[in-house]
């Protein structure tokens, strides 16, 4: 990474970097998944500089970073790991600025939790997780060529109640669409973060800031079969 370079339009600049520039790499402890998943073999590390205009992958391997020299206030990495079971998968985001940062994995959902009519426009139940973090669910139907379909939740929203039918919004006086046939795919995660649900914009660096988190448990089928009955997840 090669900071305050500054080029007009149209312009160059070159710069020589020795083997002096490197800082020494950071050792990443991974996080240990739950019984039955699989971890991907390291973490990514970026580095997204204070102004949000710039920055990349610092990997030295694929479990330390090397910082960025010249690292300034409201710099900051952002540190992910990835795991996976049949039918379900966790993710983990851990934004910090310095040192080795503390990884974790989010709970994973217990077998058969979830509850889901298979229907063009499906009921979930058990929408009922306690995770601390928990800031809601989102939902996600695929057909396709048919229906791309997201319904995304807040915890507050929700309430008391844990179950949620995606709407049919098929009437021509609405947005008048086809329901959906056939197979598919359809999955259901919960997302645990420090910040509110839609605070969580990945196309905006700066939403996210030293200490933030944002994780995920999903849990998923390949074999969604419209008119098929009801099946339990993951």
């Amino acid at each position: 990474m090669l900071k305050n370079a500054s080029v007009s339009s149209g312009g160059s600049t070159s710069t020589s970097l020795a083997p002096s520039d490197q800082l020494a790499p950071v050792s990443l402890t991974l996080p240990t998944p739950p019984t039955g998943y699989t971890s991907f073999p390291g973490a990514l590390v970026f580095y997204l500089s204070s102004s949000n205009t710039g920055g990349g992958g610092v990997n030295a391997s694929p479990t330390s970073y090397r910082p960025v020299s010249g690292f300034g206030g409201g710099d900051r990495y952002a540190a992910l790991v990835q795991a996976s079971a049949t039918n379900a998968s966790l993710l983990s985001i851990q934004i910090f600025s310095t040192g080795s940062p503390s990884l974790s994995y989010p709970a994973s959902w217990s077998p058969g939790s979830l509850s889901v009519n298979q229907l063009a426009h499906p009921n979930v139940s058990g929408l009922s997780r306690n995770d601390s973090g928990l800031q809601g669910y989102r939902l996600y139907l695929q057909l396709a060529a048919q229906l791309y379909y997201t319904a995304t939740l807040s915890k507050s929203w929700l309430g008391n109640t844990s179950s949620y039918a995606l709407p049919d919004l098929s009437a021509s006086s609405l947005l008048g669409y086809t329901p959906p046939t056939g197979s598919g795919s359809f999955e259901v995660s919960a997302i645990l973060s420090n910040k509110s649900l839609f605070a969580l914009d990945f196309n905006d660096p700066s939403a996210f800031q030293a200490g933030d988190y944002y994780r995920v448990a999903t849990a998923e089928t390949n074999s969604y079969n419209i008119g098929g009955g009801s099946i339990n997840l993951p």
